[in-house]
């Protein structure tokens, strides 16, 4: 917290002792430095839940969620925060490995299939969820420009009922587009730059490997074994219909005038194709 304005204080000093941090607030000393812009730290609670929480000063202007907390989460992030106020609204980010998008919605359901929606505006709320883990974290800054120069916290923890609950009442409207598995997805960069193109790699969704038969396989361009070996059928099946026309086995006479005119042509093919 930086800077807070503490308006009473009272506290036995044995609980001042246990926790120094209390009695430096107490005292109105805080953490000053260049080199202190930003604290994160891992805290278990008394049930041995664990958390981690970060801290920024107002010199760290960066965007708490984009700058930090997809890194720590290691997902993309759904954002609620009430976009109102001084300065411009910060836009959806999707130029990072993790994105970090906007709830344009909430949306809460309730028994007897009724629910409760309001727009975010309307919510002064500050809370991320991320879209595949099951992380949730509350905080105290919205994604505001006037927010980049302030201090701020945020706490998280890893709870699926939390999470499920956060990111199903969360209604994505614009934004970053999304992929065909639903994913949140940046939007093509420049092949001129090398960092756009790794980013861009980094967040398009992988391709499904399906197993393919050997004929889809050849016509697909597969491997050349593959390619090889259905070559390899075709030309057993069309050689022999060419050699046994309308389903009738050649002669002997046929086959030995064949044999004078030129090589036996499935021996060709055949060659060509082990070459």
């Amino acid at each position: 917290m930086e800077y807070a304005n503490v308006y009473a204080k009272g506290s036995p000093e044995s609980l001042l002792d246990r926790h120094p941090q209390m009695g430096l607030l107490f005292k109105d000393s805080f953490i000053r430095g260049r080199g202190q812009d930003l604290l994160v730290r891992n805290i278990t609670s008394a049930g041995s839940r664990r958390f981690f929480s970060v801290a920024k000063r107002a010199t760290f202007e960066q965007d708490i969620y984009a700058a930090v907390l997809t890194g720590l989460v290691r997902d993309d992030l759904v954002v609620q925060s009430w976009r109102n106020g001084a300065g411009e609204k910060l836009a959806a980010n999707c130029s990072r490995s993790y994105t970090v998008t906007h709830a344009d919605l909430v949306k809460f359901s309730l028994p007897e299939r009724r629910s409760i929606t309001f727009k975010t505006e309307e919510d002064h709320s500050k809370w991320a969820v991320a879209v595949d883990r099951q992380v949730f974290c509350i905080a105290s800054m919205n994604r505001m420009e006037s927010q980049l120069r302030r201090g701020g916290e945020a706490v998280c923890i890893e709870d699926s009922l939390l999470g499920k609950l956060f990111r199903r009442s969360a209604i994505v409207n614009t934004g970053c587009s999304l992929d065909g598995a639903g994913r949140v997805a940046a939007p093509a960069q420049s092949p001129a730059s090398p960092a756009a193109t790794r980013r861009q790699r980094n967040t398009q969704p992988r391709k499904r490997r399906t197993r393919v038969s050997t004929a889809a396989a050849a016509s697909a361009g597969s491997s050349k074994p593959s390619m090889r070996q259905f070559l390899m059928d075709v030309a057993v099946s069309t050689l022999s219909k060419l050699t046994h026309p309308h389903g009738r086995k050649p002669t002997r006479r046929s086959r030995n005038q064949h044999a004078k005119t030129e090589p036996p042509l499935m021996d060709q093919f055949l060659n060509l194709l082990r070459s």
